[in-house]
């Protein structure tokens, strides 16, 4: 096991799944709306932006740190560690671009890619996992679940539901978990 990484990870990854659940317990609408209004909206709620800082801000922060610690075995393709590094620019991007995402267009189109830039990056992250831990149980189902959470998204995309919140909560849990499950494996 690689702990520095492991820490590292697993940190950043529980600081964003607490703050997003405090964020939650506060301004519970966004899940419970019949028109889900995304995970983003708590960065722009004066009560709840300190909390969506401090969740994106630590996954950001963390997941790089975690990627330069991660040992010579592990990164010897560089794969594994260049998506920790773009995972980490993507929940850096994805913070600022709420701020002011409803403010103007150009904001909300670099708000929108910041956001389809992610779970792409985590869908390929969840593959790349998914495959190099294949006998992996736990793996398998956290794999399994984002491909529901993925499929969710798919629909709510071309708007044939509209569970923006839920898509994002449960791509982002198994997603977390797949990959601190595989750094833990290291």
């Amino acid at each position: 096991m690689n702990i520095r990484a492991y820490q590292y990870i697993l940190f950043g990854q529980l600081a964003l799944g607490l703050s997003i659940l405090v964020c939650l317990l506060l301004i519970p609408h966004y899940f419970f709306s019949l028109d889900q209004g995304g995970i983003s909206n708590y960065g722009t709620e004066d009560r709840t932006r300190p909390l969506f800082i401090l969740g994106f801000g630590a996954a950001s922060f963390a997941t790089f740190i975690g990627s330069l610690r991660l040992s010579k075995k592990v990164s010897k393709t560089n794969r594994f560690q260049i998506m920790l590094v773009l995972l980490s620019l993507l929940y850096l991007t994805l913070m600022f671009s709420t701020f002011s995402y409803k403010d103007s267009s150009d904001s909300m189109q670099l708000h929108e890619r910041a956001a389809l830039g992610l779970i792409l990056a985590m869908a390929a992250g969840a593959v790349m996992i998914r495959v190099k831990g294949a006998i992996d149980t736990r793996i398998k189902v956290a794999f399994y679940v984002f491909s529901i959470g993925f499929a969710i998204g798919l629909l709510t995309l071309f708007e044939l539901v509209r569970l923006l919140f839920t898509f994002q909560i449960i791509c982002g849990a198994s997603f977390g978990y797949m990959l601190v499950r595989a750094v833990h494996r290291e």
